[in-house]
């Protein structure tokens, strides 16, 4: 990715371009954490700040995001209340959000500071809506994923093969169940939840769409690091008419997520190694 010196000839350049009034006069630019697929900077001007994403064009397509879909996804989220609000966008899926203060939502703070209600909350608002066209499998993920893998020379760890075997079929028997599907979010990692002001908002919208609900509810405790009693809490105040068929889905759901993020890792390591 660009030094920081690009990055901020890059903001300048889209600042200018948008000509946007809420970025007039001087603008403070600072980096902020990002994905493998993009640079976060801080946009700062006197008692206001945003976020602007800049993509990694050769990064998108091995991740398998889509960036359009993402800007439209978030915008769908915002009009929810459960995501920051979009100010502009480029062609190239480069754009422009509101900057939320609040905690990131790692497993410490969600259990310390009680969070999983609001977080199902924040699911329960998204997953109510029509879904967008986009359809979101993980077994694609998946294949994409194993594909840069290949690309890189990856070692597959002993058994691998047999897992990724499992993690298909599983897949396939879910979605044949005609198992629920909504509009969900598809990449719960905890800097993906914010607790700000007012409530639990979602960020990084690259691979939401059309999906399992199980994905959401899967990913949100798998990656809160939840205990099967805390999992089952969180998806009882999810749904009080819980049963053991959404039990079983969504530890389904977690083993196929758990292979993809191998999958990712295999090919991201890697590439992220040679680059190093």
């Amino acid at each position: 990715m660009q030094a920081l010196p690009r990055r901020c000839a890059c903001a300048e350049a889209l600042q200018t371009s948008w000509a946007l009034p809420e970025l007039a006069g001087r603008v403070v630019i600072s980096p902020l954490a990002g994905g493998a697929n993009n640079v976060n900077l801080k946009l700062a001007v006197p008692a206001r700040s945003f976020v602007l994403k800049l993509r990694d064009r050769k990064g998108v397509p091995a991740s398998n995001a889509r960036i359009q879909e993402a800007i439209q996804g978030q915008g769908l989220a915002h009009s929810l209340g459960v995501s920051p609000a979009i100010l502009a966008a480029s062609a190239d899926g480069d754009f422009l959000s509101e900057f939320v203060t609040g905690k990131t939502l790692r497993p410490e703070i969600i259990r310390s500071d009680g969070y999983a209600p609001a977080m199902v909350i924040a699911l329960q608002k998204l997953h109510r809506v029509p879904p967008p066209d986009r359809h979101f499998r993980l077994d694609d993920d998946i294949r994409t994923f194993m594909v840069g893998a290949t690309a890189v020379g990856a070692a597959l760890p002993q058994g691998f093969d047999r897992l990724l075997q499992l993690a298909h079929e599983l897949n396939g028997i879910i979605v044949a169940s005609a198992a629920p599907v909504t509009f969900i979010h598809a990449d719960l990692v905890p800097q993906n939840f914010i607790a700000s002001d007012k409530g639990v908002v979602l960020v990084d919208f690259d691979y939401c769409g059309r999906g399992l609900t199980a994905i959401d509810i899967a990913g949100a405790t798998s990656q809160a690091e939840m205990d099967d009693a805390e999992t089952d809490a969180f998806m009882r105040l999810y749904d009080p008419d819980l049963d053991d068929a959404q039990r079983v889905r969504v530890k389904c759901v977690q083993f196929i997520n758990a292979i993809r993020e191998v999958a990712w890792a295999l090919m991201a390591e890697a590439t992220i190694g040679a680059a190093a």
